[in-house]
């Protein structure tokens, strides 16, 4: 439920693909062949249901030859085949690509004119949001993309056309998981390498890759570790994914790997401490402290069948505690993304309301012939702001106002260019006496330019 719950709505943060990682981990325990409480595994079933799922046509799925696929697997809906379980994904990647493309050619059909308009500012916002929604869903399967090729592997069957392609299919998506993952290392130790050059240069880096921000942007960059949360959080759900496919008939090993896991991912959030901000901070370790207790609860689970201990009562303790932990996650999961939004829109009529309020001529005071001038310019400027990814944290040097994503930044430096800069700065005057001598005006500015989220 919380994978559906945090992939629904993605606009700009890392939250939705960290809450979709964790829950994902969460809910592989299903898969450990051991003795849960009958509510527990009552629970287990009402997991494989999502808020939306694209299914694969009948014609599809009758051609797809049926294979001997473990019964761990197959209660829970699990197919062998990558294609009948990856289908509703492949199908949502396809769609964010299309929708990409169409966006594209929206903007080519209106080019950017000298004066921005809100058009042009909503069409890249919502290129921008689409563009992170997709990074969320593929780099939020490459567990699952993981997971469905090692069960295609092990019950291979090459006995129709459809079941070659399905293979076929599995391999370029293992493939491109591995690129995938490679060039998120790659973001991580370029960001790296760039901090010791020229302050432009990292500049430049960020802009170019503003579309990939959720995986590198809104963490501490004092390290390659601290700053490589979403990698681990990647890979620890490739490595249960791996677990649980490939040792199904060792319950005990998978348990304790999964504790150890845990463990290793409690200290890492304590010695490296990739957040800045003390709300995303607490909200990691709500969410780490959930996934520990899970584990020590199925530890204890593995524990007792190993020693073959009934201890009725023990386990139904133990199945309300996960339940109540997966319940506690869902609810958070909901709140964040709830506050998310809510801090933006309130954020943006905050501006808009000082601008006006600024601007509105009192009775009987002499006509303003810049008045309409002004405030178009202090309008434009801060639509300027709102241009850029929603939430995406920027480097502490690269907190200012003259940062832009890679499709503001130009690097024409002639002599027109120099001139169109210098009359974006003449305009900007107005906003810049607001910005210094207006508390609440400075305070708006810096929640759109943050993503209104809470310090």
């Amino acid at each position: 439920m919380a994978t559906s719950v945090s992939s629904a709505v993605s606009i700009g943060s890392s939250n939705p693909l960290s809450f979709g990682l964790i829950s994902k981990t969460i809910e592989k325990i299903r898969f450990l062949q051991i003795g849960y409480s009958l509510e527990l595994e009552d629970v287990f079933l009402s997991w494989n249901v999502d808020l939306y799922s694209i299914q694969i046509p009948d014609k599809i799925a009758e051609q797809l030859v049926a294979k001997d696929t473990p019964e761990i697997f197959s209660i829970y809906g699990i197919d062998s085949t990558f294609l009948m379980n990856y289908w509703g994904d492949m199908m949502t990647i396809g769609i964010c690509l299309l929708l990409l493309v169409f966006l594209r050619i929206l903007s080519l059909l209106f080019p950017k004119k000298p004066k921005q308009t809100l058009f042009d500012v909503w069409l890249l916002k919502l290129r921008l949001m689409v563009q992170n929604f997709l990074v969320v869903s593929v780099y939020g399967g490459l567990g699952d993309i993981t997971f469905y090729f090692i069960l295609e592997m092990k019950t291979l069957k090459f006995e129709s056309t459809a079941s070659a392609v399905s293979f076929v299919v599995a391999i370029l998506f293992l493939v491109i998981a591995t690129i995938l993952l490679a060039f998120q290392i790659w973001i991580l130790i370029s960001y790296q390498k760039k901090k010791k050059e020229p302050e432009q240069a990292l500049q430049r880096f960020c802009a170019k890759y503003s579309a990939w921000g959720v995986l590198f942007l809104e963490f501490k960059d004092t390290t390659t570790l601290s700053q490589a949360y979403m990698t681990v959080l990647i890979l620890r759900d490739i490595i249960t994914s791996v677990v649980c496919i490939t040792m199904t008939s060792s319950p005990y090993a998978q348990a304790i790997i999964f504790f150890s896991i845990s463990v290793l991912m409690v200290l890492y959030l304590i010695f490296k401490n990739p957040f800045e901000g003390y709300y995303e901070r607490i909200i990691q370790y709500i969410m780490e402290a959930l996934m520990l207790t899970v584990n020590v609860c199925v530890l204890v689970f593995a524990h007792m069948d190993e020693k073959n201990l009934v201890e009725t009562a023990t386990r139904e303790r133990l199945g309300k505690t996960i339940i109540t932990s997966n319940f506690i996650l869902n609810i958070v999961a909901i709140f964040c993304l709830v506050v998310q939004i809510a801090q933006i829109c309130f954020a943006i009529y905050k501006v808009i309301q000082v601008i006006i309020k600024h601007y509105r001529k009192p009775k009987g005071a002499p006509n303003d012939e810049n008045a309409a001038q002004n405030l178009d310019t202090a309008l434009n400027e801060v639509l300027h702001q709102m241009k850029r990814p929603l939430a995406v944290r920027r480097p502490r040097i690269l907190r200012n106002p003259s940062f832009e994503t890679s499709e503001e930044m130009s690097l024409d430096h002639s002599p027109q260019a120099n001139r169109r800069n210098n009359g974006r700065g003449n305009r900007s005057k107005t906003l810049m006496y607001l910005y210094k001598h207006n508390k609440e005006f400075k305070k708006a500015i810096e929640d759109i330019r943050l993503g209104g989220r809470w310090r």
